[in-house]
């Protein structure tokens, strides 16, 4: 239950830093070299959004995951 506690929070500040990203790429429009930085590790947030909507569909799964992983 630790891990998976942990985990949410954990995922919920790369969320955060999504949203945060939306409104600097607009600003680094104008610049295209710095718009392009913000998109590589826009995929990185992706796949800790997706991961946190899996652990959240199954979270029975996810525990039992981490807990033997954490084993």
């Amino acid at each position: 239950m630790i891990p998976y506690g942990y985990s949410v929070p954990a995922s919920s500040t790369p969320v955060q830093f999504q949203f945060q990203k939306k409104p600097q790429t607009s600003r680094t429009r104008q610049q295209p070299p710095v718009a392009e930085a913000p998109v590589q590790p826009d995929l990185a947030v992706e796949a800790a959004v997706r991961r946190d909507l899996a652990a959240v569909k199954s979270p029975p799964g996810l525990s039992r995951r981490e807990e033997s992983a954490g084993t």
